[in-house]
């Protein structure tokens, strides 16, 4: 009869561990679906600050084209206006903002390399300033410290000459004595 009962006692706690078990990975998964999620939204969000008129784009939907024209709709999400084809063949379609896949980097790139270059430069200029303005700091200090070592020598002459005036001093009294 005892067995019995520890028996089903063993089973009970066997089937609570195994709840729990299951209900830490439901948990788990839910949490790593969070992260995905909110990485994917902060990568879509990131792509969005690159669409600007003129950049080429491929819709979700397989098409390809160029941004016309970014507008708010009323309900307050943004469209983007894409011309696909070229010539007299060319349409315009208008299209949420999430369902852009991505920018064709590859027409983009010039434009970007020029801001980048643009920037570089201007880096460059602020380090070559800074380094003129540091290195007039180090003049500074090398002048100072040249100035303090003068003073020094000079303090240092003047105090030998108290000295020396001070023993010609005694050394007049001694033989004005011992003439005496």
């Amino acid at each position: 009869m005892k067995n019995l009962l520890f028996a089903e006692a063993g089973e009970s706690i066997m089937s609570i561990i195994v709840i729990v078990i299951l209900v830490a990975l439901l948990v788990v998964m839910l949490v790593m679906n969070n992260k995905k999620r909110a990485q994917y939204m902060q990568e879509l969000q990131e792509n969005q600050k690159k669409f600007v008129v003129g950049a080429k784009v491929k819709t979700y939907a397989g098409f390809y084209g160029e941004i016309v024209a970014i507008r708010e709709a009323l309900d307050g999400t943004k469209v983007i206006t894409i011309k696909i084809g070229e010539g007299s063949n060319a349409i315009n379609m208008d299209i949420d903002m999430n369902f852009i896949a991505g920018i064709d980097d590859k027409d983009n790139k010039e434009k970007y390399d020029e801001e980048y270059n643009e920037l570089v430069k201007k880096v460059e200029e602020n380090i070559s300033k800074m380094d003129d303005e540091s290195s007039k700091v180090v003049l500074d200090e090398e002048k100072t410290i040249n100035e303090n070592t003068e003073n020094e020598k000079t303090i240092e002459e003047k105090e030998d000459n108290k000295e020396n005036t001070k023993e010609s001093q005694t050394d007049k009294k001694k033989t004005s004595k011992s003439k005496k």
